[in-house]
């Protein structure tokens, strides 16, 4: 039997039969929409792939009825152009034109046997928003503007089934979409029928499920997102009570975390898989024909197939899963888990900053955000080359995996003892085991690829004219940046990378020069160490590269959590001396700190000389990661794909 028997077994859901117990749940990689009103050509190549990646059953969201409105508002104090909501695609469902694309759509995910479900979006009325008061009041709702609400999602469900669509999708989570507002006591204050019990706030999220089974037959599957508690007074005994209530009208229940930010783990969570907790507890309740899927953090395939062995889920419901890793469907059925790219939480597959245009990426995916522009498949070379790769970091261990891959012969020259360059100390906090186990996961896949490595070795050009390699990859990376302060040069003045290495060495009371990602982690480690710790940045905004939403939410809420750590922007650092730091604050006063030990975190400059020197030592050469240009795992990880692949 495959070792993922229990993942890989079918399950029926309504009228429909599932392929096996993985489903791609509601995400939009935002580059595949532009302004078009119906999916792209790029969207409907995306999820096929994800159904013949092994997805049993995906569920689009981006669905709005929006009754002729031009374009649904942002959220209260929100301005036009920002935030999530506004940027998602508005597709005109009514428009028989644009049917045809979702019928297409549904067709390339039948083609591999993969079911497809459709989100039920909070349709906009005429003269009505939902979002109009911030404090989601909905005592104003009478039972006109209610019915009509619910009769709008049903409108929506009635044109998804004439597309072909398999199951509708409404969703409860996070106490934000329609449903939810009356679930929740923390925004239903009503004391009528709809409010109060548990049985008067689940009306409306029951009759829309029932009034979309009248219509649409009683078998035809209808997914629901929910989140079992929140800060408001719903309680997980509630959501038992309204999964009871539930029985005949939910077929499967899609467990997300109390709020959105909890529901995209990242390194700061304990929990790998927070969810699986609320879907244990909810299969207890035995529900008859309601399958439970829990939602975020599930990729280990160990983990995922043990949940639904051990009887703790029916399904396991993932996004990034399907993003992270192009072939996890042939992987599992190959029983291949320890082959299976990580994901480090890092959440640009959400968005990759709120300073770039509103685009997904992957860090460790380079095909992704690409796959509709460049052939998936990694074309074998014309013939095998003897290949340097000069640099055994993230850039270096993927263009020698794609290398190798292609039909080269490969040596990574690596002059620590060690690979895994700058990871090796972006891995040492413990909030950073999702870093940790990608930099794991790429030494253990050189090593199984039987690539050539040489450790402890220093390339020079010498060195590799001699071997005479017909290309040479050069991936030499980055150095810190030490700014022109006075006493930079102070003994007790070290790098944000040593402090990493030599964490033990680090003496009294701590300052960190700059206050981007590393200067905040460092600050968050080493306050955890016992250190009294103060950040200072110059600009008025800490870690201001970070992603978002989601991830840096996480994060401020982590540091307003951490002990003995202070953080203070607008500072400009004069002076370091033996046992203080002097600075300028955002008033222009000079202020002191007492410092035993500084740690400069200014960010790295690229090892450009050092990369040009290999410039003659082959017919071929490249240059990439960091020593191309300072930039994410992302970027080096593109960069390095795209190099070997062009070897």
């Amino acid at each position: 039997m495959n070792k993922y028997s229990h993942l890989l077994k079918p399950v029926q859901a309504g009228n429909i039969v599932l392929k096996n117990r993985l489903t791609s749940t509601n995400s939009m990689p935002h580059f595949l929409q532009g302004p078009e009103p119906y999916p792209s050509d790029a969207m409907i190549k995306h999820f096929a792939d994800r159904a013949k990646n092994g997805a049993a059953l995906i569920t689009l969201t981006g669905i709005h009825s929006n009754y002729g409105l031009p374009e649904m508002p942002p959220p209260p104090g929100m301005p036009p152009s920002g935030g999530d909501v506004p940027r998602f695609p508005r597709f005109d469902i009514y428009n028989p034109k644009c049917q045809n694309y979702f019928t297409m759509l549904v067709d390339a995910v039948h083609f591999y046997g993969s079911k497809v479900a459709m989100s039920l979006q909070r349709p906009l009325l005429p003269g009505y928003d939902v979002c109009a008061d911030e404090k989601r009041n909905i005592k104003a709702f009478d039972e006109k503007i209610i019915n009509e609400m619910i009769d709008a999602y049903v409108e929506q469900a009635e044109v998804c089934k004439l597309c072909g669509i398999d199951a509708v999708s409404v969703h409860m989570a996070y106490g934000s979409p329609f449903a939810a507002h009356f679930l929740s006591p923390k925004f239903n204050k009503r004391t009528d029928e709809y409010g109060g019990s548990i049985e008067n706030r689940s009306r409306v999220a029951l009759e829309i499920c029932r009034r979309i089974k009248k219509s649409l037959g009683q078998n035809f599957p209808v997914e629901i997102l929910i989140s079992p508690e929140d800060d408001g007074g719903l309680t997980v005994e509630d959501t038992c009570e309204f999964l009871k209530l539930g029985e005949g009208l939910f077929d499967i229940v899609q467990v997300r975390m109390p709020t959105a930010n909890d529901a995209h783990p990242t390194g700061f969570m304990n929990e790998k898989t927070p969810a699986l907790k609320y879907a244990e507890r909810f299969k207890e309740l035995n529900l008859k024909n309601m399958l439970i899927a829990p939602v975020g953090g599930f990729q280990n395939l160990d983990d995922a197939n043990k949940a639904i062995a051990d009887g703790k889920a029916d399904l396991i419901a993932a996004a990034r899963a399907w993003i992270c890793d192009f072939e996890y469907g042939e992987k599992i059925r190959e029983g291949r888990g320890e082959d299976v790219v990580p994901c480090i939480r890092c959440n640009k597959c959400h968005v990759i900053s709120e300073y770039s245009p509103f685009v997904t990426g992957c860090s460790v995916n380079p095909e992704f955000g690409l796959e509709h522009v460049l052939k998936r498949e990694i074309d074998p070379a014309d013939k095998c080359k003897k290949v340097a790769v000069i640099g055994g970091g993230v850039a270096g261990m993927e263009a020698a995996l794609i290398a190798k891959k292609r039909g080269h012969f490969v040596t990574i020259y690596e002059k620590e003892n060690v690979l895994g360059g700058q990871l090796i100390e972006a891995s040492v906090p413990d909030f950073k085991w999702p870093i940790k186990d990608f930099k794991d996961y790429l030494i253990k896949q050189v090593k199984k690829e039987n690539i050539n490595v040489k450790t402890g070795t220093k390339a020079t050009p010498e060195l590799i004219l001699k071997e005479k390699y017909h290309a040479v990859i050069v991936a030499v990376g980055a150095e810190p940046v030490v700014p022109p302060i006075k006493g930079a040069d102070n003994k007790n003045v070290v790098t944000a990378l040593w402090a990493f290495d030599n964490g033990e060495k680090i003496n009294g009371d701590v300052v960190i020069v700059g206050g981007g990602d590393i200067g905040v982690e460092a600050g968050i480690y080493f306050a955890d160490k016992g250190h009294n710790v103060t950040v200072l940045e110059m600009t008025d905004m800490l870690a201001k590269e970070s992603n978002r939403p989601h991830y840096y939410e996480v994060l401020e809420d982590r540091l307003k959590d951490t002990e003995r750590l202070t953080t203070i922007t607008k500072a400009k650092v004069k002076e370091i001396l033996e046992d203080k730091v002097i600075y300028t604050d955002a008033e222009g006063k000079d202020k002191e700190i007492k410092a035993d030990t500084v740690i400069i975190a200014a960010g790295s400059k690229s090892k450009s000389k050092e990369a040009v020197g290999f410039y003659d030592c082959a017919q071929e050469y490249h240059i990439v990661g960091d020593c191309e240009k300072v930039g994410s795992i992302m970027q080096a990880m593109r960069s390095g794909y795209a190099a070997a692949s062009q070897v």
